[in-house]
Formats: C-alpha cells, sequence, structure tokens
C-alpha cells in the first residue's frame, strides 16, 4: 500500500501533471517488437526502464522512447515519433545518404524499406503513405500494390515452358526500360501508347502489337489469376483494320521454283507443299517418327506450336521424297554433305526466289501454299 504522504500512487499522475501512457509487459514487448521474457530480463537488469509491482511489471511509453532513443549510435540514426494511435512504431534512418524506413504493421509484419531519397521531409511523406496503405491492407483488406518489376519477374516464373519464352524475355527487358519501379495501377493506355509510338516508330504495326500482346497478357495475368488488380487498361492495337497477309504460290511458280533450287533443298520443299509442316519440324523429322507402311510422320509433343502431337499423313508426294531419302542417314531425314540440314532459308534459298522472279515469300509462305492448294481442291483445312 502507498501512504499518501509519499506522492501519488504509480500510473496515476500528479495534480498538475500531464497523464503519460502507462503499459504492460504484454503491451512494451509488442511495442518494441521483442519477447515479454526478453524485455522483463532487459528491465532486470536496467536496460530498458521499467518498475515491477507486485508480480507485473509496468513500463512509461515516454521512458520507452527516450530509451530507444538514447541507443542510436550518432546523428545518422534519429527516432522520428513515438508510437503512434495506430500501433504502428516507425524510425528513419540515414545510411549512404539516403533514408530508410523501417515500420512494424499493424499485424505485426517487420518491414524496412528504402525512401529513396536524402530529404528527410520526403521520407516522412514516404512513410505516411506507407503507413497509410499497411492500415488498408490490415483493416480493409486492400490489395497489395504490386510493380512491373515485380509482374515481369513473376510472368516469366510461370511462362518458362513456352516456346516464344525468349521473345518474352527480350520485350520484356525492353518495357522494363521504360517501367521499371512503376506499379501496375499507374500504367496506363496512354503511358504504353507513348511509349511505343516513340521508340518503334519504325516498325511495323504487327510488331508494335507483338509488343501489345505481351503487355496485355501480363495484366490480365495480373487481374484474373494473381488478383493483383481489379481492372486493367484497354490497350491500343495498331493493326486493327489492316489485312491479313496470305502470300501463296501457284502451281506453276512452285515447279519453276523447285527446279531453281539444289537438290538438296528442293526435296525439303517438296515435303514442305506435301504436309505442310513448319521448316522446324522438317529439318529436325528423324527415322524414328516416320511409318512408312501407315503413312503418317508423327511430330513430338514438345516440337509443335500448341505443345500437343501431332500426326501428319503422308501424301504420295511425301512418300516419294521419304523413299529417295532412305538410307542417307542414320537418324534425320534431311540431310546436305551426310550431316543433319540446320537451315534452308539461308541465302540459296532467297537467290532461288529472286531468279524466279518471286516476290515478298517467305519460307513459312510454303505452309500457306500448302493449305491454299487444299482449298482450292475442295479439302477441308
Amino acid at each position: 500500500m502507498f501512504n499518501s504522504n509519499d506522492g501519488p500512487a504509480p500510473g496515476v499522475p500528479a495534480a498538475g501533471a500531464t497523464a503519460e501512457r502507462l503499459l504492460t509487459l504484454q503491451e512494451a514487448a509488442a511495442a518494441l517488437g521483442v519477447h515479454p521474457n526478453t524485455l522483463r530480463h532487459y528491465a532486470r537488469t536496467g536496460v530498458v526502464p521499467g518498475a515491477k509491482f507486485g508480480r507485473d511489471w509496468r513500463f512509461l511509453e515516454a521512458d520507452l522512447v527516450a530509451s530507444l532513443r538514447a541507443r542510436y549510435p550518432g546523428p545518422a540514426r534519429m527516432q522520428l515519433s513515438a508510437p503512434n494511435q495506430g500501433g504502428i512504431i516507425m524510425a528513419l534512418w540515414k545510411r549512404a545518404n539516403i533514408y530508410y524506413v523501417k515500420l512494424t504493421a499493424p499485424d505485426g509484419t517487420r518491414i524496412r524499406r528504402s525512401a529513396g531519397t536524402s530529404d528527410r521531409k520526403k521520407a516522412e511523406e514516404y512513410h505516411d503513405r506507407l503507413k497509410a496503405e499497411l492500415w488498408n491492407l490490415a483493416k480493409l483488406k486492400r490489395r497489395p500494390r504490386h510493380s512491373w518489376d515485380d509482374a515481369a519477374l513473376r510472368w516469366l516464373k510461370e511462362m518458362a515452358h513456352k516456346k516464344s519464352y525468349r521473345d518474352d524475355v527480350s520485350r520484356i527487358r525492353w518495357f522494363t526500360r521504360h517501367l521499371r519501379g512503376k506499379m501496375l495501377d499507374q500504367v496506363s493506355r496512354d503511358m504504353i501508347d507513348g511509349i511505343i509510338s516513340r521508340q518503334l516508330a519504325r516498325r511495323s504495326d504487327r510488331t508494335k502489337d507483338l509488343y501489345v500482346a505481351l503487355i496485355r497478357a501480363i495484366f490480365r495475368k495480373a487481374m484474373r489469376e494473381w488478383e493483383w488488380l481489379e481492372h486493367i487498361p484497354a490497350f491500343k492495337t495498331y493493326s486493327r483494320g489492316d489485312k491479313v497477309r496470305v502470300r501463296h504460290l501457284t502451281h506453276d511458280q512452285a515447279k519453276t521454283l523447285l527446279e531453281r533450287l539444289p537438290v538438296h533443298q528442293a526435296k525439303v520443299v517438296r515435303f514442305a507443299l506435301a504436309t505442310g509442316l513448319r521448316q522446324g519440324n522438317i529439318l529436325g523429322l528423324t527415322w524414328d517418327r516416320v511409318d512408312m507402311a501407315r503413312r503418317i510422320a508423327t511430330i513430338e509433343h514438345g516440337d509443335t506450336k500448341n505443345g500437343e502431337a501431332l500426326g501428319v499423313p503422308l501424301n504420295d508426294v511425301a512418300l516419294a521424297v521419304l523413299g529417295r531419302q532412305q538410307g542417307m542417314h542414320a537418324t534425320h531425314v534431311f540431310t546436305f554433305r551426310g550431316r543433319p540440314l540446320r537451315n534452308a532459308n539461308n541465302r540459296t534459298w532467297r537467290a532461288a526466289l529472286k531468279a524466279c522472279g518471286i516476290e515478298d515469300f517467305r519460307w513459312h509462305d510454303l505452309r500457306h501454299t500448302w493449305a491454299s492448294w487444299l482449298r482450292q481442291n475442295d479439302v477441308p483445312t
């Protein structure tokens, strides 16, 4: 018991004094981010100011703040404020002329981030925004904000299986030069349109659309699967209304081209016109995937564009080409000088096209030619 002559009881302010907040052991430990047993040890040894009454420890909030400030090594670290009404203790310190913020959020999560500035006022503003965001996340269950860098990294991790993965890497690097550090909700249709219009001004609309298609896919995934966004911009499409390029050869043009090509390349082109296969599938074709008796060639699931295995029927022209190739190599169907052929779209191919007067024709257009010939013969494609 306390005698009235001894002064006011603990935690009761004297007359004319300002009331100070009195914390229990658990409240003080939560504010300092330590275990209650650790704080009890600090109080017993005098590291942290506190007083024990009966079995309970009590701490003055102002004493804890003063104790914390006294432990800072110098002006490089400075306390900005005491614990606020939201229960967040915030510290700001400077390292290499840049301010850093340390927060303990309402859910107990410890956060340390660079304010990215040497201006203390701006660092304080950054802290206030971050504190408000943490409160919104904890109390209003709002979605955390994510940056373009977060989205790009997650996309590349999840899409490593794509056949166009290398293209994605290249285009993401290009976008990152302009979007690094930006939050996804800061990226708008006008921003992307401005970047593409300025940086890709000399590129075709089709090329621009390839870049837009990637960033549109990333944002859709961020909204639909990752649930990072509530809505996404309607990114501009550049080739809308343009005619799709369709180019194919006539039978006479194909015959002239085959006569101009070297024998080994003519076989590849003839096989392409007979099957409609892509260059990579043809040059990578091995004998273990060819069944002459059943008249079928198998393209494994890892070698098709959609990732699914494909059985290709072989007509008489294709079988004739394969028949002439038998015995020329142990594993691969199409070879040159005893080695598997690696590329058919080379200078010889382009020289033959020029000699035949065939313009604006690509190797892949052989596939379009195959499909066009089938449609001309009323065969569904």
